[in-house]
């Protein structure tokens, strides 16, 4: 999506070697008709710039832990899901980098007709901003940290020549206050209410090919603006674009468009530009996977003169198993954010490599190595690079 909070691109189901070899369908544990999915991960990774800064590296090992449950009730229609997650966080050296963030949320379906669900979902969490983020600005003596509240909805019509798809979505992010060297800084600025909606055409052109339009539009609203730099927006975007499904082997989604951001101070010009989104795999055997995916996207600010940043964002992996218990990854990043009213701009870029052994069906051991580095050019960019090294272990039944 372009402007914030319009439609989702469709998920595309995938194969992969991990999902066929390495990650078979769990069964879960069944109480009185109700299906519980635990999973828990544990890593231990090593990073070389914990506060990812050019002026301050800092090396740190770090403890983590992933758990996370799921409930389903076992019905024959429609569907209701609950959920929760949590990420917890232990420095060895650098406390004041700890972390807990945590999750609950709640999804369902329901059925209207053969070709008609309406789908939706409500989902509260705590974060916290990763060093290095274009939300970040290491001006604080421990990571900030905010609470998100967002609900989607949306109705679909799907199975004919022509697919109707409709929704919408409000979020609701309120911060944390924060601390340097131990005086309180104040983040109710940051403060931020956001509400959306799309509806999107699909016609099949082919048995395999469809081509689709999406309308979306979304306003962003500051709860606690300043009068003379008044950071509110609204804006609207069209896409145009085919979704192609070659064979069982090959699914691709692409899109081009226009998006308009009109924004509240009159002393930040108006957004008028290219649009686009992109997801797709390639499963060329059993034993190797290929995918990517992109989109652009308005975020919310993290500069009291700033009423937005422009995100850019691509994301490539490719996988590769090898015999029934051994998986190869490599992942590949690129982050651009182009912030709205200033003479700025960052780039990010980064890869992992990974290795996945299958202990036996519920324990599957993890190794990874993984390097990233940003540049920026114009008004104080972050600039960085480091490096990580993790082994970890994930247990689900």
């Amino acid at each position: 999506m372009f402007v914030q909070g319009a439609a989702q691109a469709q998920p595309l189901g995938v194969d992969t070697p991990e999902s066929l070899l390495l990650r078979p369908e769990t069964q879960g544990v069944r109480v009185n008709g109700v299906v519980v999915y635990p999973r828990i991960e544990f890593d231990l990774e090593h990073d070389t710039n914990i506060y990812n800064t050019d002026t301050f590296e800092v090396e740190d090992t770090v403890f983590v832990a992933r758990p996370s449950v799921a409930v389903q009730p076992d019905l024959e229609r429609h569907q209701i899901r609950l959920e929760a997650d949590a990420l917890i966080r232990r420095y060895f050296d650098t406390t004041t980098e700890n972390s807990d963030q945590w999750a609950v949320g709640a999804r369902g379906r329901l059925d209207f007709a053969e070709r008609t669900a309406a789908y939706g979902s409500l989902r509260y969490a705590q974060r916290i901003e990763s060093r290095g983020t274009f939300g970040d600005q290491f001006l604080t003596d421990e990571p900030i940290s905010y609470d998100v509240l967002e609900a989607r909805a949306s109705v679909e019509r799907t199975g004919g020549m022509l697919e109707l798809r409709g929704g919408g979505n409000w979020a609701k992010v309120r911060y944390d206050p924060s601390t340097l060297n131990g005086e309180p800084l104040p983040n109710t600025f940051r403060d931020e209410d956001t509400l959306g909606g799309f509806v999107r055409a699909d016609y099949r052109a082919t048995g395999r090919l469809r081509t689709f339009v999406e309308l979306n539009a979304s306003q962003t609203d500051y709860t606690d603006d300043p009068i003379d730099a008044p950071r509110d927006s609204d804006g609207f975007g069209v896409l145009v674009g085919v979704r192609s499904e070659v064979s069982d082997l090959i699914d691709a989604e692409a899109a081009i468009g226009f998006a308009h951001r009109s924004f509240e101070d009159p002393t930040v010009d108006d957004f008028n530009g290219f649009n686009f989104r992109v997801s797709g795999r390639w499963t060329p055997t059993p034993r190797w996977l290929f995918g990517l995916e992109g989109a652009r996207s308005f975020e919310r600010s993290p500069l009291i003169e700033v009423p937005a940043v422009l995100q850019t964002r691509l994301r490539a992996v490719a996988q590769r198993s090898l015999g029934r218990r051994l998986l190869t990854g490599v992942e590949v990043t690129y982050d651009n954010w182009d912030y709205q009213g200033i003479d700025r701009q960052e780039s990010r870029f980064g890869g992992e490599l990974t290795l996945r052994y299958l202990v036996f069906d519920q324990l599957t051991a993890l190794a990874g190595a993984g390097y990233r580095t940003q540049t920026g050019s114009g008004d104080m960019p972050r600039e960085y690079e480091g490096a990580s090294f993790r082994v970890g272990l994930a247990v689900s039944l």
